[in-house]
């Protein structure tokens, strides 16, 4: 496979998951509930790629108390982040959806630059992808 077909799809995957994830927070926000909570570990998940490459995906498990019914929820985190970000015992504001409080996220900067970067890295990917395919596409069509 050619590397601007790679790049592009890679590009819209994390485009696409960003928007996932945003329009999930913005879910959450129109019934939400913010407390403080602790992140109660960290897991680890190891992946291999399509190519054999292997990597790692670090999640936060986060323990909180609900307002209303006092309810204690353990989950993990939707966001991977890179390993060390969170330490267990850390400290973090979690925004539930008091409906279903298993649909959370930690409100911080540290979330936040977790999207943008993807956001950046997607289109990053996107216009090298283009441009890769436009000039084969221009190099193409000058030879004919």
């Amino acid at each position: 496979m050619a590397i601007y077909n790679i790049a592009l799809v890679v590009g819209l995957i994390l485009l696409f998951i960003v928007i996932y994830f945003v329009s999930k927070m913005k879910n959450i926000n129109k019934n939400a509930e913010t407390v403080e909570g602790i992140i109660y570990e960290n897991k680890t998940e190891n992946n291999t790629g399509p190519d054999n490459t292997n990597s790692s995906s670090h999640y936060p498990v986060v323990r909180f108390v609900t307002k209303q019914d006092q309810l204690w929820i353990t989950k993990q985190a939707d966001i991977s982040f890179p390993f060390g970000v969170y330490k267990t015992g850390d400290k973090v504001e979690i925004v539930y959806n008091i409906n279903k409080p298993t649909e959370f996220y930690i409100k911080d900067k540290k979330t936040k630059a977790a999207l943008i970067l993807m956001l950046i890295i997607s289109f990053a990917a996107i216009i090298f992808g283009a441009y890769k395919l436009y000039q084969i596409l221009n190099t193409h069509i000058v030879q004919y």
